[in-house]
């Protein structure tokens, strides 16, 4: 939601048309790997299938997350689309934020998801010969290996801070054994 008339200080506002500006381009392309993430923001809207589209029409969920890292914070999109055929994909972002235990059943809460943290994996896809990232996957907790999230360092003193919502992945994991 858009705050209209805020003071200067406030870093969203609207700008007349004789005002300064200095700030260039914030986009920020991450390498590849596993990150922490904030949700920042969601938009709820309606899938309009393609022609070539493999689900139908349904509600789908515009989320916005933040992550940062040593380029600046990056803006990342994820689309999650209320279709069953994508229950997976719903369930993993909701065990990534720390919202849903794994094969446990969850009403799911998109009042609730701002603010929350979780880790991803972030991809990298070229479209039209420019370069930009993806989620390709949500984690849950304990299939992270704290010394592999690219941007520890910078969230809050370190990985073993973050998240207070979130479990703390267990001494031993799936990436303690090769699998990850």
């Amino acid at each position: 939601m858009t705050t209209y008339n805020q003071p200067m200080n406030q870093p969203d506002r609207v700008l007349s048309w004789d005002d300064t500006i200095q700030k260039d381009s914030e986009f920020v392309l991450l390498p590849e790997g596993v990150y922490y993430f904030t949700v920042s923001g969601l938009e709820r809207a309606q899938f309009t299938p393609g022609p070539k589209s493999k689900i139908p029409a349904c509600p789908q969920a515009k989320v916005t997350l933040k992550v940062p890292s040593a380029q600046g914070e990056a803006t990342l999109r994820h689309n999650l689309f209320l279709y069953s055929s994508n229950e997976g994909l719903l369930s993993a972002f909701f065990g990534a934020i720390g919202m849903k235990q794994k094969n446990a059943p969850l009403q799911m809460d998109f009042n609730n998801i701002i603010g929350k943290s979780g880790y991803c994996r972030v991809k990298i896809y070229t479209y039209n010969g420019d370069q930009y990232n993806e989620v390709k996957a949500m984690l849950y907790p304990d299939e992270v290996n704290p010394a592999q999230v690219l941007n520890a360092q910078f969230v809050n003193g370190g990985i073993q801070q973050v998240a207070p919502t979130m479990q703390a992945a267990p001494a031993a994991g799936p990436w303690n054994n090769g699998a990850f």
